[in-house]
């Protein structure tokens, strides 16, 4: 299999919302994270850059989620210190990598402290 070229000078992978509490909704996450882990670990390797998106609220997001919205009912679950929001130890950052945190109730994402996968 021939794999395409990777300028690690415009190359970034995001992996976004593999955290516990989503991966748990799937019947089985192994392959999925196995294909991620293998995509980091190429990217990696070629020098690019690896992001991550998590889905977790603090307590001023669930006081600003409006009531109709589908994230009203998300519930502690999904609190920033939950373990349930920590990025999967599988495709975890090896390093401190940029990590955000997007905020739901505006398209303002919300960047978490470096290396904080958690």
């Amino acid at each position: 299999m021939t794999r395409p070229a990777i300028d690690p000078r415009r190359t970034a992978l995001l992996v976004m919302d593999y955290q516990a509490g989503i991966l748990g909704r799937l019947g089985d996450a192994e392959p999925l994270l196995s294909r991620a882990a293998d995509a980091i670990a190429v990217v990696r390797g070629r020098g690019g850059q690896i992001g991550y998106v998590r889905v977790a609220f603090d307590d001023a997001d669930y006081d600003a989620v409006p009531p109709h919205s589908r994230f009203a009912s998300v519930g502690p679950a999904m609190h920033s210190d939950s373990p349930a929001t920590a990025v999967h130890d599988a495709v975890a950052p090896e390093t401190p990598a940029p990590t955000l945190r997007p905020a739901c109730t505006n398209s303002s994402p919300r960047k978490s402290s470096p290396g904080r996968h958690t």
